[in-house]
């Protein structure tokens, strides 16, 4: 036999062709099914992922500009306080006792009512080089302990570099009064000297920023953290864990964002989205953290439905491929059972043509054989049957001649 005969073909696999397009078309069913699931759920999950990001970003974006408004407002208290004129007439002008106590009494009214109205402040005073001061209600004294001249904000703000706005810290100016806060500082100049001579400041605690930080987290593990330009934490949900080394924040990463941006942190799970938006006024990062594995809580159920619905698109296909592959196999099966028919002598059976293709077109090569075949054999027979005719004729025509002359010889 030449190599053609002895050639690997796919039908050689399988006993028929019918066989043979049903696992091809499996094949093909279960590939595509594939493939499908990948692109659909990794489409899914950078779909999330995108919409989780847009959300996160423009959430951080609301919080930095409530923040921005916030600051504003307490600037507006502290120029508002200074520029009443009661504050620097108390702290630099000679007065008689009783302008000094008139002054005195409506600096810590207004002081007061600052106080009672705003739950987030925490303390709020005017302080000279000199010692002199207000704070709060008037009951509270410095903290003989420190020196003014050795507190970083309360020299910046002497200086004259404008609005003072702290990281996160303990208040210990104030005498037994130590809170955590952000302390906003603002030099108060001596109309005598044309110079600053005091310093008015106020004390924010957490209650706004972690309200503004809490009322807009994303998902059930995330959260949001604020942190100034220099990289420490104004505002951490996990505070006191940071400042006792029990966690760790990314710091180092949030500050390489001098604009808004955000990355990805491959640690146990899934990672972590941070999403970061920086403030161009006060310089501060408001930092959204979110678990991709909490982003993506839904992702088995989304898996799911893939499958069952891959697995109904394939039933449907196989019960398709197995109807299409009868109908195309069927004309073969038909001139197969032709042929055995003429294998048993049966030259009259036919096989249906239906339309024009190569399968028909057999068939009907088919059809014009065994016509051809019953004619030859129809000739054959005639042709035997005259043959035969043709011999008792010429046997008899030979009897005849004998016949008669041994009739007459008797």
């Amino acid at each position: 036999m030449s190599e053609k005969g002895n050639r690997f073909t796919i039908l050689s696999l399988f006993k028929s062709v019918k066989t043979t397009m049903l696992c091809l078309f499996s094949l093909l069913i279960v590939i595509t099914m594939a493939i499908f699931l990948m692109i659909s759920v990794d489409y899914t999950k950078k779909t999330v992922l995108e919409n989780s990001t847009d959300y996160t970003s423009r959430l951080v974006r609301q919080v930095n500009r409530d923040i921005d408004s916030y600051i504003d407002y307490m600037e507006n208290i502290s120029s508002m306080i200074i520029q009443g004129g009661d504050v620097q007439k108390y702290l630099f002008m000679d007065m008689s006792k009783a302008d000094t106590e008139e002054v005195y009494s409506r600096i810590v009214t207004q002081f007061n009512t600052v106080v009672e109205t705003r739950q987030d402040i925490s303390n709020i005073a005017v302080v000279t080089e000199a010692g002199n001061y207000i704070i709060n209600d008037g009951t509270d004294t410095l903290n003989e302990n420190v020196s003014l001249q050795d507190v970083e904000w309360f020299e910046k703000a002497l200086r004259g570099d404008g609005r003072i706005l702290t990281s996160s810290h303990v208040q210990h100016v104030i005498r037994n009064n130590y809170k955590w806060v952000v302390t906003l500082s603002k030099g108060i100049e001596n109309p005598q000297t044309g110079e600053n001579g005091g310093v008015f400041f106020i004390d924010l605690n957490y209650k706004l920023l972690k309200d503004l930080c809490e009322n807009n987290s994303l998902a059930t593990n995330s959260y949001v953290f604020i942190m100034d330009k220099s990289g420490k934490i104004i505002y951490h949900p996990k505070q006191q864990l940071l400042y006792n080394g029990l966690t760790e924040e990314r710091t180092g990463e949030v500050l390489e964002y001098g604009r808004d941006g955000y990355f990805i942190t491959e640690e146990e799970g899934d990672g972590k989205l941070y999403t970061v938006s920086v403030s161009e006024k006060t310089g501060w990062r408001v930092v959204g953290v979110a678990d991709i594995s909490e982003l993506m809580k839904n992702k088995k159920e989304t898996e799911s439905i893939y499958v069952l619905t891959a697995a109904v698109l394939l039933g449907i296909a196989m019960v398709l491929s197995t109807f299409f592959a009868t109908a195309i196999t069927r004309p073969i099966k038909e001139l197969k059972d032709s042929m055995k028919e003429v294998e048993k002598g049966n030259f009259d059976d036919t096989v249906t043509i239906r339309s024009g293709s190569e399968i028909d077109s057999l068939g009907n090569s088919f059809n014009l054989m065994t016509a051809k075949i019953r004619q030859l054999m129809e000739q054959n027979i005639y042709e035997q049957e005259e043959k035969r005719k043709s011999e008792l004729k010429a046997l008899r025509s030979q009897i005849n001649p004998h016949f008669l002359y041994n009739t007459l010889d008797s």
